[in-house]
């Protein structure tokens, strides 16, 4: 008979069931992380294509909307250089569905009268990159 006592290791199954709520929590507070860093507002490049709308453009408004929610504006003038038939912006904005409003104006040859005409796409960003948004109908 042996009277020594030994200390037994304990069974994986037993280390295992141990660690499972620092494993638990540590998933957790990852996937808590993930969906926050997801909803972040990413750098969006976007290209306005106007094609033939380019030509007479006086000036260009952008106004991103979630609902009725404004996210970002941006105006573009166009009285000295004349429009191209793309124009870029670089707007902060969280991924997701938005809505972009945008007025073109454009003055007759004495500058006069103006002419505004409204317009409205649909965004979906996932993220960081590029989207392309047509306005012309020739684009």
């Amino acid at each position: 008979m042996n009277t020594s006592s030994s200390p037994e290791l304990p069974s994986t199954k037993s280390r295992l069931v141990r660690r499972l709520p620092a494993y638990l929590l540590l998933m957790g507070g990852a996937a808590v992380l993930m969906h926050y860093w997801r909803q972040q507002p990413h750098d969006l490049d976007v290209v306005y294509h106007l094609g033939k709308k380019a030509v007479g453009l006086q000036s260009l408004s952008a106004t991103y909307l979630r609902g009725d929610e404004v996210l970002a504006m941006a105006r573009f003038s166009y009285r000295t250089t004349p429009a191209k038939p793309e124009q870029r912006h670089q707007v902060r904005l969280p991924p997701g569905d938005f809505e972009v409003a945008l007025e073109l104006g454009y003055s007759d040859v004495g500058g006069e009268k103006t002419r505004i005409e409204r317009v409205r796409r649909r965004i979906l960003s996932r993220g960081s990159g590029e989207v392309s948004v047509f306005i012309a109908d020739d684009s």
